[in-house]
């Protein structure tokens, strides 16, 4: 059975041979600086985001919890809210 970490190993390998993505990036550290808040004019960005998302066809991957072979189902997203 696969640790936490190889699992994880195991998602990103599938993730960068299916070519969804280019690189992965490396995790946040203090040191880049402190984020702040922007006023957004028009409706909530979230709202943006959720009805952009809902336009996609999506892939999903996961990894299979006692082989740790990962695999990757077509998912679209119903058009209604």
């Amino acid at each position: 059975m696969l640790n936490i970490s190889q699992k994880r190993e195991v998602f990103h390998r599938a993730l960068l041979s299916s070519g969804l993505v280019k690189r992965l990036a490396t995790p946040r550290t203090e040191e880049e600086g402190e984020r702040y808040m922007i006023m957004v004019q028009g409706e909530p960005l979230s709202k943006t985001i959720l009805q952009e998302r809902r336009k996609l066809k999506t892939s999903v991957f996961y990894v299979h919890r006692t082989t740790g072979e990962a695999a990757r189902s077509e998912f679209i997203p119903p058009s209604s809210v």
